[in-house]
Parts: structure tokens; C-alpha cells; sequence
């Protein structure tokens, strides 16, 4: 189980062939220390690193660089707290050619109100070299024990319901058990601000961002507090677009990553919300006139679910 001054485990993300983010929530401010071994009783020490936590409801991540192929790390977060640490261990992607083998899992789609969500329970006895958070990490728009109100708005609220869903319940957290064991690929989907939002559209178009003087709804306050939350309480690493040219994504956070294993695999992480234009009104299936509308405002060549940016990335 978990300690007490990191009650919801540790994490290691985003790990490349060289490169890993690791992750942990502090309870107690102050100095945070990640040690990486290549042994699993830390007899040497191949790196560390540091974060100072001044606000517990903030997670501390550090980027770890310079890792070896196809190598499993094993690494340990302490605290100020004397002899109160917890480890956990992952692998980085198997060499560009080589033939390993690739075991992953994925899954999505979890609210705090129905922890301790026992369907992930055995996922970290698998021996998996990833796992993807598939969106929808929390639900943001729906009450639970630590956010009953129907919407998160403020980062605090939303921060609540991310420690909700990765902390202990009935004397199971099966998230930690997970986090702890295996690399994680995180993404969001929409609940993680709320309901169908489309980040690219004009905060106008939609009642819930309405008011905002934003050009986007992804430069709202509800936008910004619901997917600052979503990066601090995930192993992932913290980019942003620069001057890209189509304002929907200058200085905007990016999700997408990109990675190789070996000559297995690779792989794409999406974000198909922050940049997506506005719904179309829904189609009438009995009306032939209603259903062309549809069909023809459906394949308008500028029409977008990603943005042109985001479509344009390779690697």
C-alpha cells in the first residue's frame, strides 16, 4: 500500500529508449529525491534527481535522461520524512531494430465514485512494457466523494478528483499497484474537463465556456484548470507548441508523442479535443434534406478533429 506521505504511489512515464518521466504526489512539502538503479536493491546508482514540493495537492515529476535500451529501472522516491519511501520500477523501449516482443495494456474511462475499480487489480502482475490511459481519467463533470458539486472548475477541484481516483479505497489502490510496475502512456478524452468539449472551437458556442473573452475554448479558465491538473497528476512530460501558425495551438500544451520499440511497434498518442472544431447540429434521420446538411457540412475539406498541426506531426 501506498505511504503516508505518498498516498498515491509513485509513476513512471513517457519512457523512450533513453528518457522516462517519474512521478509522485507528496503529502508533506519539501525536498522530493528519485533514485534510478539498474538493481532492484539499489546497490548501484545510475542517476537522481530532485523536486521541491511547496503545494501537496501538486505532484513532483522529473525527467530522467541518458537511460539505456531495452533496460529495466528500478527507482525510489523519498520525502523528508525518515525512512518513508516508495519504489517502483520500469523498462524503456527495446532498441530501434531489434525484435522483443510487446505486451501492453489500455483502458480508460474511470470515476472516483466507483474506486477501487478491481477490473485493473491484476494488471501489474503482467509483465507489461506499457500501459495506456485511454481518456477520461476522471470525471470532472460528475459528482463524487471529493468534488460533489456536478462540475470541477477550479485547478484545486479538479487536482481533488485526480487524487481521488488514484488514492485508497476498501484497503485497495489498484492504480498504485499498476503505476508502480509498468511505464504509463496517458491522454485525455473529454471528462477530464467536461463533457464533449471542443477545445478548438469559439468559447461562445458552447453555454459552458460562454462569457469567457478567449478566441478558443481551449485558453478558458475551465480549459486550462482542467488540463493543468491532468499533466501534474500524470507521468507525462510537460510540452508546449510554439509559434506554429494557426493560433489554436501557439503556446498551447501538447499531448502528442510519439515512440518506437524496437522494430515491433510504435506509437501515436492523440489528443483529439483540445484543437477539435465545433460538433454539427445532429442529424434528423427521417428528413433526406436534413440528412444532406449533415453529410455536407461532414466533409468540408477544412473541417478538423485534430488540428493541422497536430496532423502534420510525424515523430
Amino acid at each position: 500500500m501506498p505511504t503516508n506521505t505518498f498516498p498515491n504511489g509513485v509513476s513512471a512515464g513517457d519512457a523512450t529508449q533513453t528518457e522516462a518521466v517519474l512521478w509522485a504526489r507528496s503529502s508533506v512539502p519539501g525536498l522530493v529525491e528519485f533514485t534510478i538503479s539498474t538493481l532492484p536493491d539499489f546497490s548501484t546508482i545510475v542517476g537522481s534527481a530532485t523536486a521541491n514540493v511547496e503545494d501537496p495537492t501538486i505532484p513532483a515529476k522529473v525527467l530522467i535522461s541518458d537511460l539505456t535500451p531495452g533496460t529495466t529501472y528500478y527507482y525510489r522516491v523519498s520525502g523528508t520524512a525518515p525512512g518513508d519511501a516508495e519504489t517502483g520500477h520500469f523498462e524503456t523501449s527495446a532498441p530501434m531494430g531489434t525484435h522483443a516482443g510487446l505486451h501492453f495494456g489500455v483502458s480508460g474511462d474511470w470515476r472516483g465514485d466507483l474506486a477501487p475499480f478491481p477490473a485493473i487489480a491484476n494488471a501489474d502482475e503482467q509483465n507489461l512494457d506499457f500501459f495506456v490511459k485511454h481518456g477520461d481519467t476522471i470525471y470532472a463533470d460528475v459528482p463524487s466523494p471529493a468534488g460533489p458539486d456536478p462540475q470541477a472548475e477550479t485547478l484545486l477541484e479538479f487536482s481533488a478528483k485526480h487524487a481521488e481516483v488514484y488514492g485508497t479505497t476498501l484497503g485497495m489502490n489498484s492504480w498504485a499497484d499498476l503505476q508502480r510496475s509498468t511505464a504509463i502512456l496517458a491522454t485525455i478524452d473529454d471528462h477530464e474537463v467536461t463533457d464533449d468539449f471542443a477545445g478548438g472551437a469559439s468559447p461562445s458556442s458552447d453555454p459552458r465556456f460562454a462569457g469567457s473573452a478567449a478566441q478558443f475554448i481551449n485558453d478558458t479558465p475551465l480549459y486550462e484548470n482542467g488540463l493543468g491538473a491532468f499533466l501534474d497528476y500524470n507521468a507525462i512530460r510537460d510540452q508546449s507548441y510554439g509559434a506554429s501558425g494557426d493560433p489554436r495551438f501557439d503556446g498551447e500544451h501538447q499531448l502528442y508523442r510519439y515512440n518506437t520499440y524496437g522494430a515491433d511497434a510504435a506509437t501515436f498518442v492523440l489528443d483529439s479535443r483540445s484543437f477539435r472544431d465545433a460538433p454539427l447540429a445532429a442529424v434528423n434521420p427521417t428528413d433526406p434534406s436534413d440528412i444532406v446538411r449533415f453529410l455536407t457540412q461532414s466533409f468540408e475539406p477544412d473541417r478538423t478533429l485534430l488540428g493541422r498541426t497536430q496532423l502534420d506531426q510525424q515523430f
